[in-house]
């Protein structure tokens, strides 16, 4: 239990808490971990050693392990908890100001590393009693904590899983069936195979085994490869909207390389061949080149830069969003870049509807379920009809298919707290810290003082006091949104629901 917690408690007047004793607590945390490149060269006797016996620093990342407070919040009189019983929930759980780091590792990445680091810190729920002093009272304290393996991106959870492959991560539909109406609208929902007792036999063979190979026989695998999972925490939150923006670019791209080559009559999403190649990369190049200057069709527009994205580091903040922009504003400026002028209309079309699945998918509020599986659908048949020739990556069908049903296991509120984006913001902060604010003598009095500098930094009383500035967030939803479904529904407006207001005196303290 953190000292954040068990300080605020001093805060809270204890006419909220219910007379029983002892006083009875749920918290909720999220945790992860995530490597960070780059770090500072640091020369000392003992990495030189390290160096001559073949083990150098810098075939080294930093793997950070972090932890987030979500919530605290007390029982009722009848032992359930609700959302006018949270004494405390941070305004902004997926900020990198909230991301406590509790361990830092040296080490290259591979799958024994994390296997290491998800054991020293397990994911699941845990019991701690304590005593809280305040004045001259003491009450006894009975805390559910609950932690959540969240804060980790799709290429670290496959490899402490050792998921991944032909099969989604969710139903059995293999990844050559998901540019299909099917794979879009999956008829068994994922939800049915959900078991707690199928996913702990499946990690205690991985750890015993180690992780799966596409290569092992169907008799080695045990049908784990094709064995779905239901989680609330299964989409990847911010490298969803990377990895479907860097989708929509490569559609632009290669819309404009089939349009400047018309003898080809089939179409295929595969760049094949030396021709093609090269046609392909001189329309990226032209198409980047654009996007990041924003002169473009006849005017000045927001200037994107999008062209590392898929190169290596996908997962930074600033990636993050420079791919939430493309979405804001890829309604207006994607046809300008389409070459062809009878697709121009569709892919604004497609870019307006996933820009609705992205900013759901990015917030907490809550959600038509109807509305915003109607939403995912669409866009779905809208891509498999208008680009039969496209293929939809994992990514896109795991939130095209999905995304809906792990809303509705987050009592139909978006996903906005189970994000990853705190821990690959902090990547930043972390590499500052260790070049200009720790001792470079030694790499480990290095790790030490990042440690300490870094827990000070995500210090949430001590944050308290620090003035910020606040810098004008996109707007949630376009304000002259309109479709063209069934009925006239506006749907970029009314896929959220307005929740009431909480009474409670007690609330506002």
């Amino acid at each position: 239990v953190s000292t954040q917690s068990t300080g605020e408690l001093e805060k809270i007047q204890l006419a909220n808490f219910p007379d029983s004793s002892p006083i009875i607590l749920h918290m909720v945390y999220n945790q992860g971990m995530d490597g960070a490149s780059a770090h500072p060269e640091i020369f000392d006797k003992e990495s030189a050693k390290l160096a001559k016996a073949g083990h150098s620093l810098k075939s080294c990342q930093t793997f950070a392990t972090a932890l987030v407070e979500c919530c605290l919040a007390t029982e009722n009189e009848s032992g359930e908890v609700s959302k006018k019983h949270v004494l405390f929930a941070p305004e902004k759980p997926n900020s990198y100001k909230n991301t406590k780091i509790i361990g830092l590792v040296m080490e290259p990445e591979s799958h024994d590393l994390q296997m290491f680091l998800s054991n020293k810190y397990p994911a699941g729920n845990t019991i701690v009693e304590m005593t809280v002093k305040s004045g001259r009272s003491e009450f006894k304290i009975k805390a559910f904590c609950e932690f959540r393996m969240t804060l980790c991106d799709g290429k670290t959870r496959k490899c402490m899983t050792g998921r991944g492959g032909a099969y989604c991560y969710y139903c059995d539909i293999t990844i050559a069936d998901y540019h299909t109406p099917g794979g879009v609208r999956v008829e068994d929902s994922f939800i049915k195979y959900k078991s707690k007792e199928a996913f702990m036999e499946y990690t205690k063979f991985v750890n015993e085994q180690g992780p799966i190979d596409s290569t092992m026989s169907s008799a080695d695998r045990h049908g784990w490869t094709k064995l779905p999972f239901a989680a609330p925490d299964g989409i990847v939150v911010t490298h969803a909207a990377i990895n479907i923006g860097k989708w929509l670019c490569n559609l632009v791209i290669k819309i404009n390389m089939y349009f400047a080559m018309p003898e080809i009559k089939e179409k295929q999403w595969a760049v094949a061949g030396k021709v093609l190649q090269d046609v392909f990369a001189t329309k990226e190049k032209e198409f980047y080149a654009k996007l990041k200057s924003g002169e473009y069709g006849g005017k000045t527009n927001p200037r994107i830069v999008m062209q590392n994205i898929g190169q290596g580091h996908t997962g930074g903040g600033v990636v993050g969003n420079e791919a939430k922009r493309l979405f804001l504003h890829g309604k207006d400026i994607l046809p300008l870049l389409v070459e062809d002028p009878a697709l121009g209309g569709k892919v604004a079309k497609i870019t307006e509807l996933l820009y609705v699945v992205i900013r759901v998918l990015n917030s907490s509020r809550k959600v038509d379920l109807k509305v915003y599986q109607g939403v995912c659908h669409r866009v779905g048949l809208l891509v498999i009809s208008g680009f039969p020739w496209a293929n939809m990556n994992e990514t896109m069908h795991s939130v095209l298919a999905h995304s809906w049903e792990i809303v509705q296991l987050n009592d139909c509120k978006g996903l906005r707290t189970f994000s990853e984006e705190g821990i690959e913001g902090l990547q930043k902060i972390l590499r500052s810290t260790r070049r200009n604010r720790a001792w470079l003598g030694h790499y480990m009095r290095n790790l030490e003082n990042t440690l300490e500098t870094m827990q000070l930094e995500t210090d949430l009383f001590l944050n308290s006091f620090v003035p910020t500035n606040k810098k004008r967030s996109l707007p949630l939803l376009p304000e002259n949104a309109d479709t063209d479904l069934p009925g006239g529904m506006n749907f970029l407006k009314s896929v959220f629901v307005e929740e009431p207001e909480l009474e409670g005196e007690w609330l506002t303290q």
